[in-house]
């Protein structure tokens, strides 16, 4: 069974379409897969280590067009019912997962909009920091989730699908939307709002003795962090 890690490296699977470029897990280190990365062909055989999510998965016959919920295709729902997956959520979301095994959930305190507003002190004090609440930001499922990383020892994280660049939503994904997805509307500026964030916790985390690498994301990540050798890790 899956358990959050205690230390060493991790790659880090986002979304983006150059997921499809490399293999996540060949390099041996174990993959947290974030959100809706887990429906992308890397995860079509093999499971992630943890599949780290904000949002609410919903079954594609009960889908409203709801915010803050993605559509569960077959292959998501078998890593969701997999207890072998980690699903790593915030405490808030607790309530409304049923027939949760002891170890396949973990959950970790995570601003809500209102402890966003009352924050007084800002972000940069409060990231990476080794307590809870973590900070919320925007594209908040991989905001959450390097701050989880590091939060439970993960030293060294190696991005992979994180493109931070789309002119279209049929282009902004490692996985063929569906018609439903279609129904999301398209907002080129979270993706600035992301590379915008990494680049003001980058130098946090340096300063922590956190390693943040680019493995063929792309030139927008690759402006913010060094890119990812195979020699350079042992």
């Amino acid at each position: 069974m899956a358990k959050p890690f205690k230390g060493g490296t991790i790659v880090l699977a986002c979304s983006g379409p150059s997921l499809n470029k490399i293999n996540p897990f060949s390099l041996g280190y174990p993959v947290v897969a974030i959100s809706t990365a887990i429906r992308a062909d890397a995860f079509k055989y093999r499971r992630p280590h943890a599949w780290v999510l904000v949002d609410m998965p919903v079954d594609k016959k009960l889908y409203k067009g709801k915010r803050g919920q993605f559509l569960h295709t077959k292959q998501s729902l078998q890593h969701w019912k997999n207890p072998e997956v980690l699903k790593v959520m915030p405490s808030y979301r607790r309530k409304k997962i049923q027939n949760k095994g002891p170890n396949q959930f973990k959950f970790y305190r995570y601003d809500t909009i209102e402890d966003k507003k009352k924050r007084k002190r800002p972000e940069t004090e409060e990231v990476f920091n080794g307590k809870m609440p973590f900070v919320r930001g925007p594209g908040m499922s991989i905001t959450f989730g390097l701050q989880w990383c590091h939060y439970v020892g993960i030293r060294t994280i190696i991005f992979t699908g994180c493109d931070l660049v789309a002119p279209s939503i049929e282009t902004k994904y490692a996985y063929n939307i569906e018609h439903k997805d279609k129904q999301k509307r398209f907002n080129k500026d979270q993706l600035s709002r992301v590379k915008n964030t990494l680049k003001r916790w980058y130098p946090i985390a340096q300063r922590k003795g956190f390693k943040w690498y680019n493995w063929q994301s792309g030139p927008v990540l690759g402006s913010i962090i060094p890119p990812f050798h195979r020699v350079r890790i042992s």
